[in-house]
């Protein structure tokens, strides 16, 4: 015990054990190594849709901003598509600004998806090494005896000579470690590798939660003013990168999270107890009053103090039921309460949390606002896509089959690892030692200690979001219908990361305790673990069942079922013998750990898929001629709208490949369709596709089944399909590719429009080298078309020379979108829509240069209102800084003042042993 109760405790239980910490950081390392180890050998990730929709993507993003030129606008994909609308590129996040113009395309490739990792393995780590350790400063912290220093004869926190309250004592580091790495590297997050900006959002999440628990319950007004200032940025930064549904998850985390800090501190102090942990505002009123701010801040989850404890008993026990603070009464002086000290302000202590809620609400607006450059362009594009009205057959897609539960015991058991071909996003397995050291935890009840309501709050939570996953074998999900925006989400399964999370958070909690238990040399009886051996007889039951089943398609073959029983049975015995009390076990129980989440989730994602660039390039399928024309890959047709792509989900490359896993271009099917889908690998060689692969792909007029609208849209190549072969008029050329004849130039004049409410039908009817369909009549002269010449071509600016006798109507067969701008010798023209999906606009006869720009006014609008959320950023800093200067400006009264009130009288405080907290 230190002499001096002014200074911190002893930090050797906060350190955790070195070798275990060594063990566990050395797996994180290796896992890291491993995952990065294909690019140090110049190697590209190329699974699924890395290769099939974001490099090809990345290397037009990498190439404009090597030219200086804008990238929202690319004519690469469906006859012309709004990249920075389309969100999964991320093309105003700082870190790819940064990454695509400065490093070459494999490294800032590379960087982009190791960084993820990275980031969120150490804000996994910061956030659960503040949860364990109970929160706030001095949360945590013992009191061996009365600090009759600074505040006379009140039991109170140590505290420095300032008066301000000590930093509490941190959380086992190697216990968060290791929940770090089980999240990190859990199934999700590895299979999920081919959704680069997904798991970027996801490591936004652990910040964001241990920024807000330093918000919510640091007493220390810097802090609070850096974490509500970091809620923003990192909020700011998660609608970067352009994947709504993901931050929809983490906005339901945070809001979790930030409950259940509320409810917890609601407790403290008694039944009236003000939530004096929220932020400044209970030791910032006292500083106001003249009164030093040596409070000691509850815990983050404080349990209730029982009516036979007292407060120096509660104290003893790790300040988990009670939080001295400096109330005041008429006389300025503390006022004791039944179970504890509280600040006397009356009425109930949601009342008091308004402020701390407030400035985090400030704060997530003005990340949102950060985010306009982003979040306006994706709402403007998806009224223009195929997902502008759904149905509940689409957002019910990708819902969790109860069969998939299976996969938590038997992670081998099926063909694809899922009960469905979608292994990605239906994986659900978190590990054979994270599921045995939950199913231990819960048997451990009584050890819980003050993280009882942390633990409860994360199985509650990850089983409710597993409820959520299962979508329509769930009646909760349809509630999610009912929400703007949020309605039009599909794959529920992907819930499944916040029940990843909260695994992880109890495998932190239960390595914690089984490394504390060890060190007090106690034994967990035979009887406590029955439940384990319940979830081993499960594994072995669904082996059994497999073999029984060998032989169907969805089955394994017998090496993978077994692997399930070998799993989990080695992760029981390891956790039978850690919890009896060997310490080896508990070391060879985290690098099991990180061996089995590892292989599970490089040995999809990773390995089997990375090669040098020039071959992927090279290996891709393209027509027999240099890039002349669009391609036509893929057709489908939507019910009663003709529409190009329903392209959601790309099957797994080598499924279509006939054993050779790097056919790239080569069509793949629809998880559980026998439809085709091609990605856009072949934009690397140069080639511009009239359909192509994205989620938010544009809605269709035309119906490109038909010969009439390939010509439009100047589509020269059609993939050799089902659905091409039906075309009439295409002509032979190969195996693979059909040819169209006589496809239309790029832009061109006509003399003739006519109106039409059905471009699918009518573009059949009419002479497209003359006349065009358009919305509204035309009235334009008859004579002869005039010509028009291509000057000058970049993305999104294409400039024309046209020479008319009369007015007449240019056509350009790039996709239609209101933010097309038109200009003829600075006189700006209206633009309209030309043969269902193209562009049009009248020219005056004459020799003209015709200018179009695509300028959206979502994109600019977008600028302005992230201007704005830097200057709300701005204005937050500004606001805590003259918030400070006005508190240091205040002049505080010296404690032993003769005007000072004499501090009552209090109960010496008995120096006892002290029993730490469970996990710290």
């Amino acid at each position: 015990m230190s002499s001096n109760p002014c200074q911190p405790p002893d930090r050797a239980a906060e350190r955790g054990r070195p070798g275990l910490f060594a063990a566990t950081l050395l797996a994180a390392v290796a896992l890291l190594a491993a995952l990065a180890a294909p690019c140090v050998r110049g190697y590209v990730y190329t699974h699924d849709d890395l290769g099939a929709f974001h490099l090809p993507l990345r290397a037009f993003y990498a190439e404009q901003l090597r030219r200086g030129e804008p990238f929202d606008w690319t004519p690469q994909l469906f006859c012309g598509f709004y990249l920075t609308g389309e969100g999964q590129a991320g093309t105003y996040h700082p870190l790819h600004l940064l990454l695509y113009r400065v490093l070459p395309l494999e490294a800032a490739w590379a960087g982009e998806l190791l960084a993820s990792y990275v980031f969120l393995l150490g804000g996994t780590y910061l956030f659960l090494r503040r949860l364990l350790g109970g929160g706030c400063k001095g949360s945590g912290a013992r009191v061996p005896r009365a600090c009759r220093q600074c505040t006379g004869k009140m039991p109170v926190a140590p505290c420095d000579q300032r008066g301000s309250a000590v930093r509490s004592r941190w959380g086992r580091r190697d216990a968060a470690l290791f929940g770090s790495l089980a999240f990190t590297f859990s199934g999700f997050n590895l299979l999920h590798f081919v959704h680069p900006n997904a798991i970027a959002v996801v490591a936004h999440i652990p910040w964001l939660l241990w920024a807000i628990d330093v918000m919510l319950v640091e007493p220390d007004r810097r802090r609070v003013a850096a974490a509500q200032v970091g809620i923003a940025l990192l909020t700011g930064s998660e609608m970067l990168l352009g994947y709504p549904q993901y931050v929809w998850f983490s906005l339901l985390a945070e809001g979790a999270y930030a409950l259940c800090v509320i409810h917890g501190s609601r407790r403290v102090g008694g039944s009236s107890a003000v939530a004096v942990g929220f932020a400044a505002d209970g030791c910032h009123a006292a500083r106001a009053s003249n009164e030093p701010a040596d409070a000691l801040t509850p815990t983050l989850f404080p349990r209730e103090t029982g009516p036979k404890r007292n407060l120096e008993e509660d104290v003893r026990l790790g300040g988990t039921g009670v939080s001295p603070v400096h109330g005041q009464d008429a006389r300025g002086t503390l006022q004791p309460s039944g179970k504890g000290y509280s600040v006397p302000l009356g009425g109930s202590p949601f009342r008091h949390a308004i402020g701390p809620c407030s400035r985090l609400a400030l704060a997530k607006l003005a990340g949102l606002m950060l985010g306009g450059v982003q979040l306006l362009p994706t709402l403007d594009w998806l009224t223009h896509s195929v997902r502008r009205s759904v149905d509940a057959g689409f957002t019910n897609a990708g819902s969790l089959h109860p069969w998939n539960l299976v996969q938590l015991v038997a992670p081998y058991l099926f063909t694809h690892r899922v009960a469905g071909r979608n292994t990605h996003e239906l994986g659900i397995y978190v590990g054979a030692v994270p599921l045995m050291q939950n199913v231990w935890l819960v048997t451990c009840r009584r050890q819980w200690g003050r993280l009882r309501r942390p633990v409860v709050a994360a199985l509650v939570f990850g089983a409710i979001a597993l409820l959520l996953a299962l979508g329509k074998y769930a009646p909760v999900y349809g509630v999610q219908r009912l929400l703007p925006i949020v309605g039009r989400f599909r794959f529920p399964c992907r819930y499944t990361v916040l029940a990843a999370l909260c695994a992880a958070l109890a495998a932190a909690v239960a390595l914690a305790l089984l490394a504390r238990q060890q060190e007090r040399g106690e034994k967990t009886p035979w009887r406590r673990m029955r439940p384990v051996g319940i979830v081993v007889l499960l594994s072995l039951t669904a082996a059994t069942t497999g073999m029984l089943l060998r032989g169907r398609p969805f089955i394994a073959a017998t090496p993978a079922l077994l692997a399930g029983p070998l799993l989990i049975g080695s992760a029981a015995v390891l956790l039978a013998l850690s919890a009896r009390g060997s310490r080896a076990a508990l070391v060879g129980l985290v690098l099991f750990c990180a061996a089995d989440l590892g292989y599970y989730g490089m040995s999809y994602a990773v390995y089997p898929h990375a090669e040098r660039l020039d071959a992927y390039v090279a290996e891709t399928s393209t027509p027999p001629s240099p890039p002349d024309g669009r391609v036509l890959a893929d057709v489908h047709v939507l019910a009663d709208v003709h529409v190009l792509a329903d392209v959601h989900v790309l099957a797994d490359v080598h499924a279509r490949c006939a054993g050779h896993a790097r056919c790239a271009g080569l069509p793949t099917p629809h998880h559980g369709s026998s439809r085709l889908h091609t990605g856009n690998q072949m934009t690397l060689r140069g080639w511009h596709r009239a359909d192509g692969y994205a989620a938010l792909a544009p809605a269709r007029n035309l119906d490109y089944r038909g010969l009439p609208a390939l010509r439009a849209a100047g589509v020269r190549w059609v993939r050799r399909s089902e659905a091409t072969e039906a075309i009439a008029g295409l002509i032979d050329r190969g195996p693979h590719w059909l040819e169209v004849p006589d496809p239309l130039p790029r832009i061109r004049l006509v003399t003739h429009t006519l109106p039409s409410h059905d471009p699918a039908r009518d573009v059949a009817r009419i002479p497209l080298e003359s006349v065009a369909l358009v919305d509204e009549p035309l009235d334009l002269p008859s004579g002869v078309p005039g010509k028009a010449a291509t000057l000058a071509e970049r993305p999104g600016r294409l400039r024309v020379r046209v020479d008319c006798p009369s007015e007449q109507l240019l056509v350009v067969s790039e996709s239609y979108h209101p933010g097309w701008r038109a200009e003829v010798d600075d006189r700006r023209l209206p633009v309209v829509r030309a043969n269902g999906d193209f562009l049009g606009c009248v020219v005056p006869p004459g020799v003209h240069d015709v200018v179009l720009e695509f300028r959206a006014k979502s994109l600019s609008a977008g600028l302005i209102v992230s201007c704005l959320g830097l200057a709300m950023v701005a204005a937050i800093i500004v606001g805590h800084v003259l918030q400070a200067a006005r508190a240091s400006s205040t002049p505080r009264r010296d404690a032993g003042a003769d005007h000072a009130a004499p501090a009552p009288e209090a109960e010496p405080v008995v120096e006892t042993e002290e029993e730490p907290c469970p996990v710290g």
